[in-house]
């Protein structure tokens, strides 16, 4: 059963790559939603996994893999600099850059997203767009802490965008994020929307060299005990496994995360709580392949 839910997602992910028609916003072959607990046994918020085009999915916050430039680059990286604009690269240009560049590694700085929206220009895809710069390559020192990081930052910024209490602790800790949240409220010219929602690529995977079989544990891990502790403030988190050039990866990475969060769910003694959105049938092949 396990290998021909592989097979299935494998070709319904190479649909999704050949097809011209954008893909509905929400739409995946595979798209799973988990009830995070905290400890006091309310709910934390929500982790969902999915094989789909990030960009294309509408959320409060989309996460870059960025570079310590900050100015884009390649992969993921140059599509959100693309689909954002000109104006994207104006604003990280502003940021005050260190020695470690203006986005070290292991660090987030937080814009607005400017013009991302569907290329109809009817639907915002995201609010923020949360730059991180994750460890690169196998021979990173200290590479589980600094991608831990990266993961805890991004979420930490959402946080302080919605509770002004987090944002006036967290500027405490880290002074540096003080320039960055002046230059946001001045280029919203508003009070700041909340994030409640949080997209998520593969930080560091790919040709950076953490791939998803290793690194996965740790994201997953460093995720939810953040979601613990903070129950509620950011509930819709969200992963996406994507790639056109080895929609495999995509898929193996989909199962790694799949796999670890039923497994604990069931060490919580907690039945699973995944929805599905498409069913595992082979209808889906002609759902992903329609057109609008």
């Amino acid at each position: 059963m396990l290998h021909y839910h592989k097979i299935l997602l494998a070709i319904t992910t190479l649909l999704l790559i050949a097809t011209s028609h954008e893909i509905l916003p929400g739409s995946a072959p595979f798209r799973q939603s988990y009830t995070i607990l905290a400890d006091n046994g309310s709910i934390a918020g929500t982790i969902t996994i999915a094989v789909a085009d990030m960009l294309k999915d509408p959320t409060d916050a989309i996460v870059n893999a960025a570079n310590t430039g900050c100015l884009g680059g390649g992969f993921i990286d140059g599509a959100i600099h693309q689909a954002a604009g000109p104006e994207l690269r104006k604003f990280n240009q502003t940021l005050p850059s260190g020695e470690g560049g203006r986005c070290p590694v292991g660090e987030a700085r937080i814009s607005p997203a400017f013009k991302f929206h569907t290329s109809d220009k009817t639907t915002n895809i995201a609010t923020y767009i949360i730059s991180t710069t994750g460890p690169q390559g196998d021979d990173t020192e200290h590479r589980e802490d600094l991608l831990r990081s990266c993961y805890r930052s991004a979420l930490d910024l959402a946080a302080a965008v919605k509770i002004p209490a987090y944002r006036a602790q967290l500027l405490k800790q880290q002074k540096f994020l003080t320039k960055n949240f002046d230059l946001l409220a001045e280029s919203l010219e508003t009070d700041l929307p909340d994030i409640n929602s949080i997209s998520f690529p593969l930080i560091s995977g790919g040709v950076f060299g953490y791939h998803a079989k290793d690194s996965y544990k740790v994201v997953l891990k460093e995720v939810i005990n953040w979601m613990k502790k903070h129950p509620g403030i950011v509930n819709d988190i969200r992963f996406y496994f994507w790639s056109t050039g080895q929609p495999q990866s995509a898929v193996d990475a989909y199962d790694y995360y799949e796999h670890w969060l039923n497994d604990y769910l069931e060490k919580q003694g907690r039945a699973r709580t995944a929805v599905t959105v498409f069913s595992r049938d082979i209808s889906i092949l002609s759902l992903v392949s329609s057109p609008r």
